[in-house]
């Protein structure tokens, strides 16, 4: 049993990590390759706003992908607490030291 909680928790932290690691990355990657200014030609004329507030113009699939990665935040919140009560529940994490014998 030790062996199994100890590993939901790692897959949950682990789902969590991967979340922040796209989030992150797909902010960076469509602040640096797409144009400040909409680019009809191309078809990227939709309004992105990323890294802190900076404006982007991408496609509509850009958007889709973005407001995908972003409206999945509360999975994202949800797997961070469910990991943080079975480690609770388990005894893996502990909210203050038990006196040593």
């Amino acid at each position: 049993m030790v062996k199994l909680s100890k590993t939901i928790i790692t897959l949950l932290v682990s789902g969590v990590a991967a979340w922040v690691f796209v989030f992150a990355g797909i902010h960076i990657y469509y602040y640096e390759s797409l144009p400040s200014v909409p680019d009809e030609g191309v078809g990227r004329t939709s309004r992105l706003v990323v890294n802190h507030g900076y404006v982007r113009y991408g496609s509509e699939r850009e958007l889709r992908a973005l407001r995908v990665v972003e409206g999945s935040l509360p999975m994202a919140g949800f797997m961070l607490l469910a990991a943080g009560a079975l480690g609770l529940r388990y005894g893996h994490l502990q909210t203050r030291r038990r006196p040593t014998s």
